[in-house]
């Protein structure tokens, strides 16, 4: 897809879980972590069947998936000694900047798509394709959800060059305060994503169901 690649950030195990197991839609007792596989894998493989994109992941309690695809590129970490979700996944990206940018240097990647693993978006490769999309030069792309100081992150678009420099930045806020931050700062070229459907209507942590991302 163009220059674009899509990191997907997941985490089976979350820390600090409170339990591990409940109730699936069918009653039956299950764990968490296999209901997180079982949904990270769906997520993984939408986007390696119906696009075209490299597909990058990172997940970060130290587990895996078991797939295997010449577009599927893993990697696996384990962030201890974290107080937050916000701090888990920006190490996360962290972690995979610095384990795939040679990679993406030798592919001629320009952008990185940010998702949150939980999320399918069926219009991404559509809205890419846009020439205007192709041919901008913009250095971040961000939800247009946001409140009082904060802006949504399930979904971001950085320039590579750019993304350590930004994401070195973070001083323990928020994920959603430091982007909002980061794109009110005057330092960068923004532009708002369309919306996009939330067709699985995966849950955010805060226990809400967003329709649109």
């Amino acid at each position: 897809m163009n220059n674009f690649c899509i990191l997907l950030t997941t985490c089976i195990n979350v820390k600090n879980s409170k339990n591990d197991f409940i109730f699936n839609k069918n009653g039956k007792i299950t764990s968490i972590s296999e209901e997180r596989i079982k949904l990270y894998e769906k997520v993984i493989k939408f986007y390696l069947e119906n696009t075209d994109f490299e597909i990058y992941c990172v997940e970060s309690s130290g587990n895996f998936f078991n797939i295997e695809h010449e577009r599927f590129n893993f990697i696996s970490c384990d962030i201890n000694n974290i107080n937050s979700s916000s701090q888990g996944e920006i190490k996360s990206i962290l972690y995979a900047y610095e384990y795939f940018k040679k990679e993406w240097k030798r592919k001629n990647m320009k952008y990185i798509v940010k998702i949150t693993g939980k999320y399918i978006l069926t219009e991404l490769s559509h809205w890419v394709d846009k020439k205007e999309v192709k041919t901008c030069n913009y250095d971040i792309w961000t939800q247009d959800i946001y409140n009082e100081n904060q802006n949504n992150t399930e979904i971001f678009i950085c320039k590579i060059c750019l993304l350590k420099k930004i994401l070195k930045k973070y001083n323990n806020e928020l994920f959603e305060e430091f982007m909002y931050k980061t794109i009110n700062s005057n330092k960068y070229i923004c532009a708002k994503l369309p919306k996009f459907k939330n067709v699985l209507k995966s849950v955010r942590a805060d226990g809400n169901i967003l329709e649109y991302l």
